[in-house]
């Protein structure tokens, strides 16, 4: 848990295909920028609001965040491609 900033998923809309969540403030709740999927870069990023700031504190926190989520979202993708190849084999 990051002692300034907070993570909070933004609800999903209809047919969005990746998760996106919103960077915070802890102590004012102001919103320092977004974290999305970035397709170029197959990866999420980390997207500022325009004229904020951050410290080397901040910037792992955002850092770890975006690997934790990436993570996650790659043993999904194991899990799910895992899963494909035994019902395959059943099939046969």
């Amino acid at each position: 848990m990051s002692k300034w900033i907070k993570f909070e998923q933004k609800p999903r809309i209809i047919d969005q295909k990746t998760d996106i969540w919103y960077v915070k403030s802890r102590e004012r709740e102001l919103l320092l920028g977004e974290i999305m999927w970035c397709s170029n870069w197959r990866s999420y990023a980390f997207f500022p609001e325009s004229n904020t700031m951050f410290e080397d504190d901040c910037l792992r926190d955002i850092a770890q965040f975006i690997k934790d989520k990436m993570d996650e979202r790659n043993k999904k993708r194991i899990e799910r491609e895992q899963r494909r190849i035994l019902n395959e084999k059943k099939a046969h």
